[in-house]
């Protein structure tokens, strides 16, 4: 979900039979297709994308996806409806800590950087929303900005 030029797809595409890319931007498409990880690779929105799939999903992953999605409920919902029983959905977002009243109050909010972040309280309310168990949700470092680390969730859910 969110594919970008496919980084993702080397990694996990050793251990799927089949993966679908999805990007909102044609060119990240292009790229994406062109690494030769993906089975198929669909230019749009993801919460469309995935709600005309023909068959369940057993892994859905967003990596650095969620940044620019504030409201993560449309895509949980989505990604409950597409994600088989027992499958997973493993993504990464920008850590909020809380503490402004924006995140306080929604569970998210616009970092400096102006992407979203979200908090760990927020997305553990979604995952038990949606038929989602906590595997893991660690924080972690996955990027610099400014020569300054980004601190990241890495959740791993699994669906009932």
């Amino acid at each position: 979900l969110g594919c970008g030029t496919g980084l993702s797809g080397k990694v996990f595409a050793p251990y799927c039979r089949s993966l679908l890319g999805v990007d909102l931007s044609p060119r990240m498409c292009a790229a994406a297709e062109a690494s030769g990880f993906y089975s198929s690779v669909v230019p749009g929105d993801i919460i469309p994308a995935l709600d005309g799939a023909a068959k369940p999903f057993g892994l859905a992953i967003a990596c650095d996806t969620l940044i620019y999605l504030g409201d993560l409920d449309p895509l949980f919902s989505v990604v409950e409806r597409s994600v088989s029983p027992q499958g997973w959905f493993i993504f990464s977002t920008e850590k909020s800590d809380g503490t402004s009243d924006e995140a306080a109050s929604r569970g998210f909010e616009i970092g400096p950087s102006r992407r979203f972040r979200h908090t760990e309280s927020y997305l553990m309310r979604l995952a038990e929303m949606h038929g989602f168990d906590a595997v893991s949700l660690n924080s972690s470092i996955l990027r610099m900005e400014e020569r300054q680390p980004v601190e990241s969730f890495v959740c791993v859910l699994r669906r009932r």
